[in-house]
């Protein structure tokens, strides 16, 4: 009938228009979780870190949950297989896949608060979540390295007796060296003391 769509184009359009309300949601949570990063003042210090996933590992994003002692929170994410808005990868191989990233921050105490895991497909927040109490702090024109956190798949079978995934466990790893040396190609951090704060837990379970 002329004027009319057909279901396939329909559909397209439909699924189109999803992805961008689903993008400006995601953005809008992730601006509104940003308050203590990307600090500009004179005194700010760094957090460095990295998040990866083993080469076997898939799901659609991994999540930090920081916040100050004041309260204020940040979220830190690597969107490895997101539908809507997977990111560049910092380093890719045959072991494992992630981002190394650097953020601004003001000087003072903070704490991880929750690791977090979206499946392929699902935003935020993540149905898979962790509480924990992992504190850092931040200097002054110093670099505060966290660690890198990575993700590896828990697979087993599920109330049915099927094998499925169950979850993931984050690894803990000092990956110093190569993240600073990563993180040196794109940001002048020569001169800036960097202090290894990575945590005493050296895993966690999320499911």
């Amino acid at each position: 009938m002329k004027g009319t769509i057909s279901p396939k184009v329909g559909d397209v359009i439909m699924v189109r228009f999803s992805k961008v309300i689903i993008i400006i949601l995601l953005s809008l949570f992730v601006a509104s979780c940003a308050s203590i990063i990307k600090y500009e003042g004179r005194d700010r210090g760094y957090l460095a870190y990295s998040q990866a996933a083993t080469a076997d590992t898939n799901y659609g994003a991994y999540w930090i949950h920081v916040r100050s002692l004041g309260g204020e929170e940040a979220l830190l994410g690597y969107l490895q297989n997101n539908i809507i808005a997977a990111e560049k990868r910092d380093f890719d191989d045959e072991n494992s896949n992630g981002i190394v990233r650097i953020e601004s921050m003001a000087p003072g105490e903070y704490e991880i608060f929750m690791f977090a895991v979206s499946r392929q497909g699902e935003g935020l927040p993540a149905s898979m979540r962790k509480k924990v109490s992992i504190p850092f702090s931040v200097k002054s024109n110093e670099v505060t390295y966290i660690g890198e956190y990575l993700a590896e798949d828990v697979v087993g079978q599920n109330m049915f007796g099927l094998t499925s995934s169950l979850g993931v466990t984050l690894k803990v790893n000092g990956r110093l060296s190569r993240d600073i040396e990563m993180l040196s190609k794109n940001i002048d951090i020569k001169g800036l003391r960097v202090t290894n704060q990575m945590p005493k837990v050296k895993a966690v379970r999320v499911d």
